[in-house]
């Protein structure tokens, strides 16, 4: 969808993008964790950062998309984060994440 709108929109010098946060620092973030059976720090340990985002790093990417200085970004979907593994069962398995 974002591509669509973004596509249509262009002729008017309207950018579209969307953002996708994954597991972040926050309480919601814990209670996707436990979902998968997991801790936030499990899952920050599959990323290769080590490091879950935050809400600022959400923040600082959506300043940046609305700023001028990224006219050039146009129908962009953007992931905010790499899991890498999902527990199952208490053991972790690879995931491919990809941006549409």
């Amino acid at each position: 969808m974002t591509k669509d709108v973004a596509m249509e929109v262009a002729q008017d010098q309207i950018r579209v993008n969307s953002i996708h946060p994954g597991v972040i620092e926050t309480s919601m973030g814990n209670q996707v964790a436990s979902g998968f059976n997991a801790t936030t720090d499990q899952i920050a340990s599959s990323i290769p950062l080590k490091r879950l985002g935050t809400p600022e790093d959400v923040a600082y990417l959506v300043v940046f998309l609305a700023s001028d200085e990224s006219w050039i970004v146009l129908q962009i979907v953007k992931r905010v984060d790499y899991i890498k593994a999902i527990s199952t069962g208490g053991k972790y398995r690879e995931t491919m994440v990809k941006s549409n």
